[in-house]
């Protein structure tokens, strides 16, 4: 391979990179937002969610419930679902195959959300109910209130570079 095909490669190989990281930083401010959004959970905007999880995870490790994690708990645990999910017993877990246990672990993070969402609790999440927290997260990362999330707002709200309203600077 030529050094200018190699050139060539790493940049793309760097743009991918940027695409894709500005893609998963996008995603996350948004299910940040989303989860931050008042008023998810009825009322009750307590962040919650992330102890929630932790003592999820810890109670699924526990095995015999005694409120302590052992390393023996932590590898039949961890024996019990990669077991679980090797449909086909080859000792590997192809992408269907982790695609079921990743589901089966996320499940109730999504059923939480789900319920968040559901703000009167009727089992059904309608278009208002979906566009409330996506409409106040936009609301809250438009600092100029242009009607446009620009990137140096998205940078200067959740990156730390800056907190100034200042819709002129060149950062």
């Amino acid at each position: 391979m030529d050094k200018t095909t190699k050139t060539c490669r790493r940049k793309i190989s760097h743009k991918a990179l940027a695409i894709a990281g500005i893609g998963a930083i996008v995603g996350g401010v948004a299910w940040a937002g989303m989860a931050h959004a008042g008023n998810w959970a009825h009322g009750d905007d307590d962040h919650r969610g992330k102890g929630k999880h932790m003592t999820e995870m810890f109670e699924r490790f526990d095995a015999n419930g005694d409120g302590q994690v052992t390393r023996a708990e932590i590898e039949s645990t961890r024996q019990t679902m990669f077991g679980g999910a090797d449909n086909n017993s080859d000792s590997n877990l192809d992408l269907q195959e982790f695609e079921g246990l990743w589901l089966n672990h996320m499940r109730p993070r999504m059923v939480d959300k789900f319920q968040m969402l559901d703000n009167d609790g009727d089992g059904q999440i309608t278009e208002a109910e979906f566009a409330k927290p996506i409409a106040h997260m936009a609301e809250r990362l438009d600092r100029n209130d242009d009607g446009v999330i620009e990137m140096k707002e998205l940078k200067r709200k959740h990156f730390g570079h800056g907190d100034d309203d200042d819709e002129n600077d060149d950062d």
